[in-house]
């Protein structure tokens, strides 16, 4: 996956390289899991975008299941996200876009922040935009690089963002789990 965004300073992407694989259910049908990890990157002014394993409705097969769909059905080697989302006859995949977040402080993970990606500025600044999302495939190897910009980030089963939240607190930090960032056997 490869994110590119517009910021005052100019053009910056970041991409990570995951990998699907694909295996039988029992019932004959297909099962897609992943390993891999989420874009990570760095903007002008010190923040980081951060494009999910989740889709932007949180679900946590997003990397997975709705990957492998697309591949699948649009038969593409490269395949644009955004801002021209692919049609696709599944309506399990309202949108094919990860969610995208950022931190007030990248050493708390309580302080996460989503991003509208409409509309960046609010969070990131002036002239910061999400210009496009694509995915490809790659014989490329799995990136290995977000444990070090994530020091708190641990392995699968993961807690939530915010360890000890109240059972009735559906804020942001309190549903998004550790594997929305990694999954699989990564660093």
């Amino acid at each position: 996956m490869t994110v590119e965004v517009d910021t005052s300073q100019g053009p910056v992407s970041g991409s990570a390289v995951r990998q699907l694989r694909f295996s039988k259910t029992m019932n004959g049908g297909n099962l897609a899991h992943v390993t891999g990890e989420a874009v990570a990157l760095d903007l002008p002014g010190g923040k980081t975008l951060f494009a999910l394993l989740v889709g932007t409705n949180g679900n946590a097969d997003h990397a997975s299941q709705a990957m492998w769909h697309l591949f699948r059905e649009l038969d593409q080697d490269v395949i644009e996200l955004w801002p021209e989302v692919p049609q696709i006859n599944n309506p399990r995949i309202p949108t094919p876009v990860p969610m995208l977040v950022t931190f007030a402080d990248q050493s708390v993970s309580a302080s996460v922040k989503r991003l509208d990606p409409e509309d960046f500025e609010p969070v990131l600044g002036s002239g910061v935009v999400l210009k496009r999302i694509t995915i490809a495939r790659t014989t490329a190897p799995v990136t290995k690089e977000i444990g070090d910009l994530l020091d708190w980030l641990s392995t699968h089963p993961e807690p939530s963002l915010s360890p000890g939240h109240d059972q009735r607190d559906f804020s942001l930090p309190a549903t998004l789990k550790h594997g929305a960032f990694r999954q699989g056997t990564t660093k």
